[in-house]
């Protein structure tokens, strides 16, 4: 039967009977009937010529007719209803391939080549597909934030961790079967746990785990026969000691990029670092712990100091030997290889206050990338999966290796003799994290983007005003309206 063809379609006409094939008496069930004699009774009912009374005749004719029509479209649905199902069951199985699971990831992290076995394995143990997409890191947060709003955005996507707080509505939270409460908190770093936790739960599984770290050029300081100090003063010291300048009092090569806002990448992570070690608060900096970070910072680019407004970016200054130590996160070490190849580095732990503190434990700053699931993805119980697997110890081992410092406890020591990975390993028991991040790409109207502004300003401020209180206040009160526009941290 044709698609669109009714039953009634179907059902051939039904021919009439030969004489031959009209069933007998016996074959109806009625009696036989006997020829009388010409003077039989008139009430005697007519015969035709074959013995069977015409009106007998025609209710056979029409019992035969119903029967075989009735019989005709039982077997005719049967065997339509069959070939339904041998279409639908066998020939539309054979014919269309199994539905493949998929998952979308948005990252600016990773290179297709670099995740492209990892992805095929998961794809043969799980039978997941996931489709990596590499995204621009301008205005990253712009265009994701975008995409999730309009239901189009991917079912896993990366984060700054500091973005925790502000795309809280789009964060999907980790269920605890896949990874529990206990187990995630001895698997990452404390702060890790502190920055991604909601309740009993998390809204992110990081991969690497980064910060500030000193770059120092290997081997001029081998050749001067010096060692990067630990502590603050005595690398302020060296740093001012090892700086050249020309006649004109110029800086030729900086002992360390550091003490302004133009031209120091990664100034921001500094300045928070300071005021953290110093306990100041940094949502709302006041007294002499604000005061002494402040001071402290600026002092580098101050006369007598070891950097200025002449020189190139921190970044390019380093990778042209122009200044012998950098601050900067672990996904810099790349950048600075391409730029010059022939240049020897090594990173250590950023500097600590004096041991004469209050409290001697170390303080250092994290500013690392996180994984996340959308709130609106179809696909949340394969996307932590997913993310579960590339966290596993194995896994991120094999992907971290030469590319990041992984962000699992359990794989520090692995790690911690790299010349660049290893310091950010070594520190991150001791990290912390705020809004006065560097290039988070958050855009112009990110947290990040507005804190660092503001901070920015009141740099500029301390310098002029002598009333340094009053620049405080005014800072804190900028900062206090940027916070108001999220969410509270839970």
């Amino acid at each position: 039967m044709e698609v669109g063809e009714t039953l009634m379609d179907s059902v051939p006409k039904q021919p009439q009977p030969p004489q031959s094939m009209v069933p007998t008496p016996q074959e109806v069930g009625v009696s036989s009937v006997v020829s009388e004699p010409a003077n039989s009774s008139p009430q005697m009912a007519a015969v035709s010529s074959d013995g069977v009374p015409p009106s007998r005749f025609k209710n056979l004719l029409s019992r035969f007719s119903s029967r075989t029509l009735i019989g005709v479209l039982v077997a005719l649905v049967v065997i339509s209803l069959g070939v339904w199902a041998a279409k639908t069951f066998w020939l539309d199985r054979a014919s269309t391939p199994t539905k493949i699971k998929e998952i979308v990831w948005w990252s600016t992290q990773f290179d297709e080549a670099d995740l492209a076995q990892v992805l095929k394995d998961y794809e043969a143990k799980s039978g997941t597909h996931v489709r990596y997409i590499k995204q621009a890191k301008e205005d990253y947060q712009d265009r994701l934030v975008a995409a999730l709003a309009r239901g189009e955005g991917p079912d896993v996507f990366e984060i700054h961790n500091t973005w925790a707080m502000v795309l809280e509505k789009y964060l999907d939270i980790l269920p605890p079967e896949v990874l529990d409460k206990t187990t995630y908190a001895g698997t990452f770093y404390p702060v890790a746990v502190r920055d991604l936790s909601r309740g009993e739960s998390f809204v992110g599984i990081p991969l690497e785990i980064d910060g500030l770290g000193l770059f120092y050029n290997e081997s001029e300081l081998l050749s001067l026969e010096v060692v990067p100090p630990d502590e603050w003063n005595k690398f302020r010291q060296l740093a001012f000691d090892l700086t050249s300048r020309d006649l004109n009092k110029r800086v030729t090569r900086a002992g360390v990029a550091l003490g302004e806002t133009n031209n120091v990448d990664q100034w921001q992570d500094v300045l928070g670092l300071m005021l953290t070690q110093n306990r100041a608060d940094l949502s709302y900096p006041q007294g002499e712990e604000a005061v002494n970070a402040f001071s402290f910072f600026l002092s580098f680019s101050q006369s007598g100091g070891s950097w200025d407004e002449t020189l190139p970016t921190s970044t390019q200054a380093f990778a042209e030997g122009r200044t012998l130590f950098y601050f900067g996160p672990a996904w810099r070490a790349r950048e600075i290889k391409e730029m010059n190849p022939d240049l020897t580095f090594k990173v250590v732990p950023v500097p600590q206050l004096a041991t004469t503190t209050v409290d001697p434990t170390p303080i250092t700053w994290a500013s690392y990338r996180v994984q996340a699931v959308s709130s609106t993805s179809k696909a949340k119980v394969l996307s932590w999966e997913f993310l579960k697997y590339l966290s596993s110890r194995e896994v991120l081992n094999t992907l971290a290796t030469g590319r990041f410092a992984p962000s699992r406890v359990d794989l520090a020591e692995l790690f911690s003799q790299d010349g660049v990975y290893g310091a950010y390993v070594r520190q991150a028991p001791y990290s912390y994290s705020w809004y006065l991040t560097s290039y988070t790409n958050d855009g112009a109207k990110g947290i990040n983007t507005q804190v660092s502004s503001k901070y920015a300003l009141s740099l500029v401020d301390y310098e002029d005003k002598s009333q340094k209180q009053v620049v405080f206040d005014a800072l804190g009160a900028s900062l206090a309206e940027i916070l108001a526009k999220y969410p509270s941290r839970k």
